[in-house]
This record gives structure tokens, C-alpha cells and sequence, in this order.
């Protein structure tokens, strides 16, 4: 799906705003930290709840990924669109 470069900045400037929202930090932190624990502390006998807490950490950090490429698209297009007011 091609996105305008103004509809580029709305997304990033959501996806930043989500970034920087303290609630959500505190969420995710929260969460990873909960992951992590059972992957520490699980017993050798636990090997598919370690398993599901790896997947989940691997597909929590893809969300953020997701968040952040949104936030570098936004600043792409904020150059372009800086460039092509210039000319």
C-alpha cells in the first residue's frame, strides 16, 4: 500500500507518539520483563513454555520494529517534502 507523504507523517507522527507514551513504555517493559522471567526460571521440564515466551518476545520486539520504521518513513518523507517545497 503507497501512502502519501503527508498520510507518511500522520503514521509516524502516531507511531512516535505511541513510542514516547509512557503508559505503553511501561507496558512493553512490563511485559518483556514477565517474558524474560519465565524463560530464566522455568523448569528444564517447562521446554514449550520457554519456547512460547521466546516467540512472543521475538513478536513484541516486531511490533516495535514496525512503530519504529513507521517513525524513519515519517522522517523520510519529512525531507522529501522539504526538498520539493525548496524547489
Amino acid at each position: 500500500m503507497k501512502l502519501s507523504k503527508e498520510d507518511q507523517l500522520i503514521r509516524a507522527s502516531e507511531a512516535d507518539r505511541l513510542l514516547n507514551n509512557s503508559l505503553f513504555s511501561d507496558a512493553v517493559l512490563a511485559v518483556r520483563a514477565s517474558l524474560y522471567n519465565t524463560i530464566e526460571h522455568s523448569s528444564w521440564r517447562h521446554r514449550g513454555m520457554r519456547e512460547d515466551a521466546y516467540r512472543q518476545l521475538k513478536s513484541l520486539n516486531s511490533v516495535l520494529k514496525v512503530l519504529e520504521r513507521e517513525v524513519q518513513t515519517g522522517k523520510l518523507a519529512q525531507k522529501q517534502l522539504n526538498v520539493e517545497n525548496k524547489t
